[in-house]
């Protein structure tokens, strides 16, 4: 049973409805960890904002080399960045945010390879993204979401390889890890 993406937000597809309930629980996910739980920062989070500090030319105190190495937070916290007006924290909680949206249609997806039941795949998706570590963790900024997507993602493309073991597959699965 191979999933094709694609067609999910077709107006007939029967995958619309559960990921419309997917995305409007993570949006109020969202606004509850927002509104109604402190936002702090982490050692981790001033890492990633200096490393976009530094690669896009402004000075800093320290460099972290392994935020260098590892560039898809600092670029995305600079892509978000002027949106507002040169606001780290908010651009950095916006990457947070988008990833977490993204983060909530990989899982279903991944779901959805182990299952036919597309409820029972809605269900799994909506318990790990109300999960305390994912809320606390991933919606705070103690780290990026963008590697707890990636995984979920690799996990996919590992899962359609073993099951369809073409190139298309290998390479897709490849280039995500």
């Amino acid at each position: 049973m191979m999933i094709e993406v694609k067609h999910w937000f077709a107006a007939d597809s029967p995958h619309a409805r559960f990921l419309c309930v997917i995305f409007l629980v993570a949006t109020l996910n969202v606004f509850v960890r927002l509104n109604f739980i402190p936002l702090t920062i982490s050692t981790d989070g001033y890492s990633y904002m200096d490393s976009a500090r530094l690669i896009s030319g402004g000075e800093v105190e320290k460099t972290y080399p392994g935020r260098l190495l590892k560039p898809l937070a600092p670029l995305g916290i600079l892509l978000f960045t002027p949106l507002f007006h040169g606001n780290m924290v908010a651009g950095f909680l916006t990457l947070n945010i988008f990833l977490y949206i993204l983060l909530a249609a990989a899982m279903y997806a991944l779901l959805s390879l182990f299952t036919t039941d597309r409820f029972l795949a809605m269900q799994g998706t909506l318990i790990f993204i109300s999960a305390y570590p994912v809320l606390e963790y991933g919606l705070n900024l103690y780290s990026e979401m963008g590697s707890w997507l990636l995984f979920v993602v690799a996990l996919i493309g590992a899962v359609r390889y073993y099951r369809d073991a073409s190139w298309r597959n290998f390479i897709i699965a490849s280039g995500v890890i």
